[in-house]
């Protein structure tokens, strides 16, 4: 067995994380009673995952959701943001919906994204 001696410098970079984003961040979308909800609105990156959301704006009764899942834009660490449900006749009373969808992560800035749904019968 054989040995090797020295003195050796290893250097380690740090990562230095991209900035928390929801794009687009702003928009709206269109979905009609009793039809399921179109699906992605918008894609967080950036940061550190995970992401935490907050999400304000849907009415009471709502038969809406925001859902998260990964990206299919096929960057590691992206999310999708979709609107998933059916809407219904509480949704179609509440259009023009105004949603506002806060993501948080590690950092200490969170990215915010607007959206306006609108609900036809």
């Amino acid at each position: 067995m054989s040995s090797v001696t020295g003195t050796y410098t290893i250097t380690v970079a740090p990562v230095t994380a991209s900035t928390l984003a929801i794009n687009p961040p702003s928009g709206s979308e269109s979905e009609t009673q009793g039809t399921p909800a179109s699906g992605v609105i918008a894609t967080v990156s950036g940061a550190v995952p995970p992401y935490n959301y907050a999400v304000s704006g849907l009415p009471a009764g709502t038969g809406l959701s925001v859902t998260e899942a990964p990206s299919a834009d096929g960057n590691a660490g992206d999310a999708d943001v979709s609107l998933t449900g059916v809407p219904n006749a509480a949704d179609a009373a509440a259009s023009p919906i105004s949603l506002v969808i806060v993501v948080t992560d590690s950092a200490p800035s969170p990215a915010t994204a607007r959206r306006t749904i609108t609900v036809g019968k």
